[in-house]
């Protein structure tokens, strides 16, 4: 893992060390693939979704730990992310669904704010999809051009 806080270059030793540790490397992107391909082809449990999302991160973090660091700073922020990656699996068993939810909402915003075309044409001061019409009888959610949201009825 390369330091986001320094760069040093690395020389001939660094080099060699990290590349007798290539297989840690191709091993950690395989897993991630098969997961990947695991978790797509399945239809899944929230349960057993998390389990599955658990045991990938718990042996992907420690993987993690397992590698040298690439820019030769020392291993504090390998083993650092391994760590915390490692904990992150223990939360995904320890809690499944909030853990879930929360991985979805880490993914899911920034894909939102990436799609956000900006203003609705149809209804000045909208900028979220909540501003979207809503079936008879519901409440529609309005964003005011104040930053402040109204209900009204629809």
């Amino acid at each position: 893992m390369l330091s986001p806080m320094n760069r040093v270059p690395i020389d001939r030793d660094a080099a060699e060390s990290l590349s007798t540790q290539w297989w840690v490397l191709l091993f950690s992107g395989a897993l991630a693939v098969v997961v990947g391909v695991v978790i797509l082809s399945i239809q899944w449990t929230v349960g057993d979704l998390a389990t599955v999302a658990a045991i990938f991160l718990i042996v992907n973090g420690g993987l993690r730990m397992l590698t040298p660091a690439m820019d030769n700073t020392g291993r504090g922020w390998t083993l650092a992310v391994g760590g915390v990656e490692v904990l992150v699996g223990v939360a995904f068993v320890a809690w499944p669904s909030v853990s879930l939810l929360t991985l979805a909402i880490f993914i899911g915003h920034p894909v939102h704010q990436h799609a956000d075309p900006g203003p609705r044409q149809d209804r000045p001061g909208c900028w979220s999809t909540a501003c979207s019409t809503s079936p008879e009888g519901s409440r529609a959610v309005t964003t005011s051009s104040s930053g402040g949201s109204t209900s009204s009825p629809a």
